[in-house]
């Protein structure tokens, strides 16, 4: 079955804190290009170590950064970045790069099975 494993909750626990760590990097340096490689570099080898859970990883990084832009741009004074609303848009966006990462690394993944299928026969 697709969500068994003993390390399920680890993963998705860990791709969570992903996106929060990256959602956080972002509501404090503001720059979308670091973003996006944040987003797609760490979601790519997550998806190669479990390519059928590719859509999930990204899913729940998203969540991860969605949830800290939404606390953080909720009226806290975090410093030094303070935004009168939380960068909805960069919110929004999140799930592109981290599904395009995240099935980059999928499909590495699967490359990587048939070439070594091949070299055995």
């Amino acid at each position: 079955m697709i969500f068994s494993g003993s390390y399920l909750w680890v993963y998705l626990f860990g791709s969570l804190v992903l996106g929060a760590v990256i959602g956080a990097f972002d509501y404090q340096a503001n720059q979308m290009t670091l973003v996006t490689i944040f987003l797609f570099v760490p979601n790519s080898i997550l998806g190669f170590l479990r390519p059928r859970l590719a859509w999930l990883n990204a899913m729940s990084c998203s969540l991860g950064f969605l949830i800290i832009e939404i606390i953080f741009g909720s009226g806290l004074n975090i410093p030094p970045v303070r935004w009168p609303y939380f960068n909805l848009f960069a919110a929004l966006i999140t799930p592109i790069p981290a599904f395009i990462g995240s099935y980059w690394g999928a499909a590495m993944r699967w490359i990587y099975n048939a070439a070594k299928r091949l070299n055995e026969k």
